[in-house]
């Protein structure tokens, strides 16, 4: 079979998003209806990662995601764990220049606006929004010292992905105004916010001095 790479940025050792040292990183997903979905899984070391999202398998080898094949729609939530490392879009950040939130990401023929929230371990939980509406929310359950191979961080085979590649997602055709304006006006209620950072254990909830 063959893979795809999508491009990627070199600030992930001293970004904080994910753990340097060996680390594995679990996080609970559900759908903004409630329903419960699989966990995503995060192995982190160095300034590699692989992810385990939505029956998919990601690589990021410190310059690039590598998939075996398009970002299928239905594991578009995957693209809230892989943005951080090649954002895009409108991106705001805090004091260690991670994104705080981004607006406007592509992901696949939609768009989506992804806030995160961090603690002194990294990631710590995420909230996506599609232009449709519909999105996930993640929190991190567990963080734990992970003993890993070198095969785990190792990328498919290369191949170049043309101009049919995800890193070319978008061009070729017209904005999609639409969904932006779609997205745009999400607006996401100090209460449900509130529920975010409480159930994340982030931001006004975050236990620990910093």
């Amino acid at each position: 079979m063959d893979f795809l790479f999508l491009s990627g940025a070199l600030f992930l050792a001293t970004s904080g998003i994910y753990p340097a040292s060996p680390t594995v990183l679990v996080f609970r997903a559900h759908e903004f209806g409630g329903k419960p979905r699989e966990s995503v899984v995060v192995k982190s070391l160095g300034n590699k990662v692989r992810l385990q999202a939505f029956h998919q398998t990601f690589v990021f080898d410190g310059k690039l995601w590598y998939s075996e094949s398009e970002l299928p729609e239905e594991a578009a939530g995957a693209a809230a764990f892989m943005a951080p490392l090649t954002p895009q879009g409108d991106v705001r950040t805090d004091g260690l220049g991670r994104p705080t939130v981004m607006i406007n990401v592509p992901v696949g023929k939609k768009k989506a606006r992804i806030e995160y929230r961090y603690d002194s371990t990294g990631l710590a939980a995420v909230n996506f929004v599609l232009s449709d509406g519909s999105g996930y929310q993640f929190r991190r359950v567990t963080a734990e010292a992970g003993t890993f191979s070198p095969a785990d961080f190792e990328p498919p085979k290369r191949v170049d992905p043309g101009p049919s590649g995800s890193g070319a997602a978008g061009a070729g055709g017209p904005p999609d105004y639409a969904a932006v304006d779609r997205l745009v006006s999400i607006a996401i209620a100090p209460s449900e916010q509130s529920d975010f950072e409480r159930s994340g254990g982030v931001g006004r909830f975050q236990t620990g001095a910093r």
